[in-house]
């Protein structure tokens, strides 16, 4: 497992807050723990309007009906948004 360093962007910390679910709150959580330790868990299938939005090497996870948005690069995990299903367009 590489050594990684895992970053909150402040809009994923934003959306987080407006999850009331405490179940929920604790599987997004977990899957974040679970993104630091395999960085690479997430499909790199994305949609384009996430790239166009966020930038180029993107991976997602769905968790209910939200898709966790990050980048893994050079052993830094950028955790950059989540985003309702939904809008994804």
């Amino acid at each position: 497992m590489p050594d990684v360093t895992l970053r909150l962007a402040d809009e994923f910390v934003e959306s987080l807050a407006e999850i009331h679910s405490m179940r929920l709150l604790e599987r997004i959580k977990s899957l974040v723990t679970s993104i630091a330790t395999f960085p690479e868990l997430g499909s790199p299938m994305v949609r384009k309007s996430l790239v166009a939005r966020y930038g180029d090497k993107l991976r997602h996870i769905a968790v209910a009906q939200f898709v966790i948005v990050y980048r893994y690069a050079d052993n830094v995990v950028d955790i950059l948004a989540l985003v309702y299903g939904p809008r994804i367009m």
